[in-house]
């Protein structure tokens, strides 16, 4: 029986683990779930919600702590469990520092390293940073590659990765909205006055001018008229700051704090378009039918450009020209499944358990 190990610290990634966790105690293993801490707050109610738990929390944030010495206490810590169970396979997902540590931790330790979400690429090391060098790297060392679409197993390819080493399996992300919420939605009826925007922003590469120029887009879509935004800001002080100085007051813009998972996919449900700098939100909402202008300079979700996500960074005018012509369509954006359909995890458990 194989001993997997899952290496999680951040909300996106406990989305995404989760299906694949729940899938291998259904197939009667007793995988190992390591949670490094680095979202603190953000993951305190997705436990409860997926119906899991952490074996071992790291707690490897501290106040004012940066990049390069939160990585080291990860490896650090990871090492330490994995010596102690030596597993089968660590499996990592995504570009965070969890998941780049979790995978250095695996390789010095000699254990196989699985990634889900393998094979995106902007192939600019700044934007997304660091999550691009994060990615690239762990290609390198990692003995599986699970990817959402044939363009990431491409990119893969192109890198001289192995092709029976690359599995096209979709997002199990993508599993979480099946299994958990998609039901609940698809009973809930629309009734709203008004169009609706849903806004979210924490990308280090937004801070400064362009979350300025994000917001001063917003500000003017609310005097347009017609239109309310609602708006989970995240706990980053540079969002914070910046939505205390330079976004409206008002009562068409409601300020809230993170919602939890359940909450979150309703507001993308009930948005008319969706204003993000998310690469979550890019995968979530075209499965939702919901159109996506991606503010972010670089994608390396490419499949739905142009169809029902629009690639805007922070420009003022492409931001609020295409956000009114969203909203000005009659028609609704037909549900997309390019990044999975929702069975990710059993495919993914079929080929660790070989």
């Amino acid at each position: 029986m194989k001993n997997i190990a899952f290496i999680l610290g951040t909300r996106p990634e406990i989305i995404k683990m989760a299906p694949l966790i729940k899938e291998a105690y259904k197939r009667g293993l007793s995988p190992t779930v390591i949670n490094t801490g680095q979202h603190k707050e953000l993951l305190y109610s997705m436990w409860d919600f997926f119906g899991i738990k952490a074996h071992y929390d790291l707690a490897i944030m501290q106040e004012g702590q940066d990049l390069s010495h939160t990585c080291a206490k990860a490896i650090s810590s990871i090492s330490e469990v994995l010596y102690h169970h030596k597993p089968d396979y660590v499996v990592v997902q995504g570009d965070t520092t969890t998941t780049f540590a979790g995978a250095m931790a695996g390789y010095y330790n000699g254990i196989k390293v699985a990634h889900i979400e393998a094979g995106l690429r902007t192939y600019d090391l700044s934007s997304p940073f660091p999550e691009e060098a994060h990615r690239q790297m762990v290609s390198k060392i990692a003995d599986l590659h699970f990817c959402a679409t044939e363009s990431n197993k491409h990119a893969l390819i192109f890198e001289n990765v192995s092709t029976d080493k690359i599995f096209v399996v979709g997002n199990p992300g993508l599993d979480s909205l099946r299994e958990t919420v998609l039901d609940k939605l698809e009973d809930d009826p629309k009734k709203k006055k008004h169009k609706q925007i849903l806004l979210t922003l924490h990308r280090r590469e937004s801070f400064g001018e362009p979350m300025e120029k994000i917001l001063q887009a917003v500000n003017y879509l609310v005097e347009y008229g017609g239109i309310r935004v609602t708006f989970p800001v995240h706990p980053n002080p540079n969002v914070r700051e910046a939505v205390s100085k330079h976004l409206k007051k008002c009562p068409e813009i409601e300020i809230v704090n993170p919602l939890d998972y359940f909450s979150f996919v309703k507001a993308m449900w009930d948005a008319d378009v969706i204003l993000s700098d998310s690469g979550g939100v890019q995968e979530e909402a075209p499965f939702l039918g919901k159109p996506t202008v991606v503010l972010r300079e670089k994608t390396e979700r490419i499949e739905t450009l142009g169809k029902s996500s629009f690639l805007v960074g922070a420009d003022l005018s492409k931001i609020i020209n295409i956000t009114i012509s969203i909203l000005s369509k009659e028609e609704t954006f037909k549900r997309d499944f390019s990044y999975g359909d929702g069975y990710s995890a059993p495919r993914i458990l079929d080929v660790l358990t070989k």
